[in-house]
């Protein structure tokens, strides 16, 4: 296949259109030889009056008008090829992307670390000592009835009676510990006893001391129970820390 054909004379694709480059192809298109030879040869001849006619348009006009849409055509092909043959695609624009909903924020809900609970207390008898798991080193005297404060008028009360014990609170952690922490309850046949505060006669419950490592402190405990004979239960224990349970029947 053959090359395209070249730009005509005096039409520059840099500088001009596609409609000069159709005046550029039909603009130098000569009438036939005969014609102008005939019509140099003829005599003159008197003018003669005509009548007036529409003017036919010339041939050159004509032609140019019937060969205009392929000759843009072609030179469109021409400047196509001139540029190179480069057919330049128009790509459509890519859909935006809706952007995303934003996400909606989540609630954070804090929960408490859980308290740890405390070790079951161990179970002792009166009359007995215990050794606790975390240093400490609890013993209790066998109770008995506290004629002290049984004489004392606002302390009676009918149907009861006060009984009392000595227990002892040895720190063997091997540091210096605080008694203050220690707390005591005590119960009668599963309900609550009184426990008797009377610092007169020297019964004011756990002591508020400190202890070094190796020593002990003695109090007294009094706690009310019905004149009958009951199971009787006293607690010493601290706040998630091992306890005692001093259990007997009086």
């Amino acid at each position: 296949m053959g090359g395209l054909p070249g730009p005509p004379r005096g039409w520059d694709p840099d500088k001009d259109s596609l409609e000069d480059l159709v005046h550029a192809m039909f603009q130098d298109d000569p009438e036939e030889p005969e014609t102008r030879g005939s019509a140099a040869a003829a005599p003159p001849r008197t003018a003669v009056a005509d009548p007036p006619q529409r003017q036919a348009p010339p041939r050159s006009r004509l032609r140019a008008g019937r060969f205009a849409a392929p000759a843009l055509a072609v030179a469109a092909v021409v400047t196509a090829g001139l540029a190179g043959g480069q057919i330049l695609t128009a790509t459509p624009a890519a859909a935006p992307v809706p952007a995303a909903a934003p996400a909606s924020p989540r609630t954070t809900v804090q929960v408490a670390p859980p308290t740890p609970a405390a070790p079951p207390p161990v179970v002792v008898d009166f009359g007995e000592r215990t050794q606790l798991a975390d240093g400490w080193r609890l013993a209790a005297s066998r109770p008995y009835l506290c004629d002290v404060l049984m004489a004392v008028p606002v302390l009676q009360k009918d149907g009861t009676r006060i009984m009392r014990v000595t227990l002892t609170l040895t720190n063997s952690t091997g540091a210096p510990q605080a008694t203050k922490p220690w707390r005591l309850t005590a119960t009668a046949d599963g309900a609550p006893a009184e426990l008797v505060l009377w610092p007169a006669a020297r019964f004011r419950g756990v002591p508020d001391t400190t202890l070094k490592a190796g020593r002990s402190v003695g109090f007294l405990v009094a706690f009310r129970v019905p004149e009958h004979p009951v199971q009787v239960r006293i607690t010493a224990e601290r706040a998630a820390a091992p306890g005692a349970v001093l259990a007997g029947t009086l």
